[in-house]
């Protein structure tokens, strides 16, 4: 549900067992001002891969350390198919249409910000899209990001930044199920407008980024 107006702001979240703040078939929040220190999962965690229109702005996330809620919380020495998990994430960004701005991930036992996408929102915001007649295939993979900028990331142990990966909606592809949740391969993300396959081109722009000290690689 779209809730304009509604804020979570000057907030201090630490030794979480699971995320520091969850958007759930949200749209048109904000978070802003918070701080999360020591907590295991997914940070600030866009869920369904539906949520859109909410802003993200000034918020520092230190010491994401691996959760068990969802494969790509988790180790690949935790999970049967270790290549279905281990995208750990300070902000886990599943929808390009959404604000983030003069955000600083630091220290994850991953990534600082991740942009992974599912081609169907996830949970009960698929049958919710549905019955509203807001569903669309693939949306996320044609729609450009909304705004980013001025967002640093520093000190994780892999990515800086990650604008890659697919999140499972529950299928079988190359004789392999992925079950909900599970990492599936390339996003294949390709903004359109309109967006969509059949959309002309256009750019979608990452801007005034802040990356240093990634152990694996800043981007």
């Amino acid at each position: 549900d779209a809730v304009p107006g509604q804020y979570l702001r000057n907030n201090v979240v630490r030794d979480s067992l699971s995320r520091c703040v969850t958007i759930h078939g949200t749209d048109s929040l904000e978070i802003s001002d918070t701080v999360c220190y020591n907590h295991l999962g997914h940070g600030i965690f866009l869920e369904d891969s539906a949520e859109q229109n909410n802003t993200i702005v000034r918020n520092l996330l230190i010491g994401t350390e691996h959760g068990m809620l969802l494969f790509t919380d988790r180790k690949e020495d935790w999970c049967d198919a270790p290549h279905q998990c281990n995208l750990l994430s300070s902000f886990w960004i599943t929808h390009p249409n959404n604000v983030f701005r003069e955000n600083v991930a630091a220290g994850s036992d991953g990534n600082g910000i991740s942009f992974t996408f599912s081609d169907k929102p996830l949970g009960p915001s698929l049958q919710r899209q549905i019955d509203r007649g807001l569903y669309q295939y693939q949306n996320t993979r044609f729609m450009k990001v909304a705004h980013f900028s001025k967002n640093v990331m520093h000190s994780n142990r892999n990515h800086g930044l990650w604008f890659d990966s697919r999140l499972s909606y529950g299928f079988t592809e190359g004789n392999e199920f992925y079950p909900e949740n599970a990492k599936a391969g390339f996003n294949f993300y390709s903004p359109r407008d309109p967006p969509n396959e059949n959309g002309t081109s256009v750019e979608t722009i990452l801007d005034q980024l802040t990356m240093y000290k990634n152990i694996d690689r800043n981007a």
